[in-house]
């Protein structure tokens, strides 16, 4: 009863964060309201057209999108490939089966969210943990807090339970399409490390996970409104709170305003307020993580047209002027 009151209680023990002092990693928070730029001009800041700020761009500036990205700052990912570079190890086969089984926990969620155009994604990539929530703007903030209490929150079911060994089935097919580019014999060798890996090792690498975050940075881009990008940012910090140990320390310097940390291209006028945001030093800061969101669920994450109400109004749907 008591850890079900206090939900930072409870996520400590699963995030394994000890009692003692320790050092408070920084939460910060940049908002990028409306739309930005043409596709093009997004598209410089990852080599790619159709990056996650695509759904934000200018290119459609009626559709009231939002992306939300939540960035885990952790070395253990880049640790992990440094060590084991075909991604066979023990290690790499325990985080791929967490990470979906945190998708997994919410199945029922995302699909009635991917039906209403909401995508969601979680990755890992050599700077840490990405989660990503993008579509219609007041529906992407709160299901990227589902997706973060997912993470932080999720069990992890036992071995040889029908939950366990669809994850299973799901990371051995991924592994399977790799060999193709890496070749049979590391196809192989990851489907092994996926077969003999335990509900224990999950777990454990889940802990190991969450231990080694050192930082986190939250980005709003499109259609928040004021309400909804204050709710997220809320919803955030409660969700981290286990890691970030001290609130008076959740801020990201200059741009605190009660309601919003900024980013560091945020300048501190002379007369104590904030100035505009730089948005292209945002972009530059983020560019590494603006790489496309895979969708969960598929396929409907992946198909705006199967959403009724975008597909009457999508150009791309058949359904615009």
């Amino acid at each position: 009863a008591a850890a079900a009151s206090n939900p930072t209680a409870s996520h400590s023990a699963i995030l394994g964060v000890g009692a003692g002092p320790q050092p408070p990693p920084l939460l910060t928070v940049a908002q990028m309201p409306g739309c930005l730029g043409e596709r093009g001009e997004i598209s410089i800041f990852d080599g790619k057209r159709d990056n996650v700020l695509s759904a934000v761009s200018c290119f459609r500036p009626d559709t009231p999108f939002g992306v939300a990205l939540l960035q885990l700052d952790s070395d253990r990912p880049a640790g992990i490939t440094r060590l084991d570079p075909s991604g066979s190890s023990s290690s790499a086969a325990c985080a791929e089966l967490w990470r979906l089984s945190v998708l997994q926990s919410i199945g029922s969620q995302a699909s009635l969210a991917a039906r209403s155009g909401v995508r969601l994604d979680l990755s890992f990539h050599s700077g840490g943990l990405r989660l990503c929530a993008v579509g219609p703007a007041p529906q992407a903030g709160k299901l990227l807090l589902l997706l973060l209490d997912a993470a932080a929150a999720a069990a992890v079911a036992p071995d040889g339970s029908p939950a366990m060994e669809a994850v299973r089935r799901s990371a051995q097919l991924t592994a399977q399409s790799v060999s193709a580019r890496a070749g049979r014999a590391v196809a192989e060798r990851r489907e092994a490390a996926l077969v003999g890996a335990s509900a224990a090792g999950v777990a454990t690498e889940a802990a190991a996970v969450w231990r080694s975050v050192s930082g986190a940075r939250l980005l709003l881009a499109g259609a928040f409104s004021r309400a909804d990008a204050d709710a997220t940012v809320a919803g955030v910090r409660q969700g981290l709170a286990p890691l970030l140990h001290d609130p008076d320390r959740m801020r990201a310097g200059p741009g605190w305003d009660g309601a919003h940390e900024t980013a560091g291209p945020s300048p501190l006028l002379a007369d104590g307020t904030v100035g505009p945001l730089d948005k292209a030093a945002v972009l530059r800061t983020w560019a590494p993580l603006l790489y496309k969101p895979a969708g969960f669920p598929r396929p409907l994450a992946n198909n705006l047209c199967l959403t009724p109400a975008l597909a009457a109004t999508l150009d791309q749907c058949g359904g615009g002027m």
